[in-house]
């Protein structure tokens, strides 16, 4: 397990990070943030928790409706993001 130094005032503590949340909308911004979370967690040897966020404001009730209808689109996203994050991890991997 490792420890980041953190210096308040002139105190040190010593900060051990056992996970990592990262939220994710699925837009480039958040890809990259997820690829900088993989790299901490690697390197501080703990946990991700991907955290997938969806803005039901942006989408209009009848698109809504219509998505839970669909099952086959819901299932096409989700294996979308599984792809996503095995290429991610196993990247990471390979280091």
């Amino acid at each position: 397990m490792t420890s980041i130094r953190l210096f308040l005032g002139s105190c040190e503590k010593r900060l051990i990070i056992l996970k990592i949340l990262v939220p994710h909308d699925g837009s480039r911004i958040s890809n990259k943030a997820f690829d900088k979370a993989l790299q901490f967690a690697r390197q501080l040897n703990c946990e991700i928790l991907l955290l997938h966020i969806i803005d039901l404001k942006l989408l209009h009730s009848d698109s809504i409706l219509k998505y839970t209808h669909q099952k086959s689109e819901l299932d096409k996203a989700k294996t979308q993001l599984l792809s996503y994050l095995k290429a991610g991890a196993e990247s990471e991997a390979k280091g």
